[in-house]
């Protein structure tokens, strides 16, 4: 069944309207009509299956047939800590994180850094997650978060922090000895954290952690380290 994306909606509903992308991409994409049924999301666990009743030029007006808690979600509270980088596809991998269980994704600037944080992009971050959200069956839209830098992501972090570093022990093996499940995970920028950065994630009770002898992009990184937890730990 396709799912829709409506922030404001609520279990006891009984109607709820389309507008927007959302409507365009029912009406015009789908060519979805009268009497055919969708489900509504909310990003926060919540699902209702509805049935279109009408759609006009500019909305699309449905009845909502039944509330259910959403499904989808892992019991490991799962979270991403990223370093911006120069050519960096962060949109990529907010998606491709939000596919993978990443509860929060943490955007941040670390000393060796060449790009820089960039609050514009937000908006643009947050929207790569809801059509994420759409398409794994996911019913919690990850928390983003622009910080400014390394120090105020690891104060915000939850849960077990794990610093990829090359002098690190091997991720597995540390993930098998977490009894935790609630774990945040830091990808370094180009050419990795430095020495004071990794001795102040250490202050920060992060761990060190490698994902072996080959120099990965931040990119590969990032998915490959969510995917080896949720394998590990949460339900791939």
């Amino acid at each position: 069944m396709r799912r829709f994306y409506l922030e404001g909606i609520r279990e006891t509903d009984r109607l709820c309207m389309l507008t927007g992308s959302e409507h365009t991409h029912l009406k015009d994409v789908l060519r979805l009509g009268p009497g055919e049924e969708v489900l509504i999301i909310n990003g926060r666990g919540l699902e209702l299956s509805a049935k279109i009743m009408e759609s006009k030029k500019d909305k699309t007006m449905l009845q909502v047939l039944k509330a259910r808690e959403g499904l989808g979600e892992s019991d490991l509270n799962l979270s991403l800590a990223l370093s911006v980088t120069k050519g960096l596809k962060a949109e990529w991998v907010i998606e491709k994180a939000t596919e993978l269980g990443a509860n929060e994704i943490l955007i941040f600037s670390s000393s060796r850094s060449v790009a820089k944080v960039n609050q514009v992009k937000e908006e643009r971050y947050k929207k790569a997650g809801i059509s994420a959200l759409k398409q794994s069956g996911r019913s919690y839209l990850p928390k983003i978060e622009m910080l400014e830098s390394f120090e105020e992501a690891l104060t915000t972090a939850n849960g077990v922090k794990l610093l990829m570093h090359p002098g690190g022990v091997r991720f597995k093996d540390e993930l098998r000895e977490i009894k935790e499940k609630e774990i945040t995970i830091f990808i370094g920028p180009e050419g990795g954290f430095s020495e004071e950065e990794t001795g102040l994630g250490e202050k920060h009770g992060a761990k060190l952690v490698t994902l072996g002898k080959r120099i990965l992009r931040a990119e590969t990184a990032a998915l490959t380290a969510l995917a080896i937890a949720q394998f590990e730990l949460g339900d791939i």
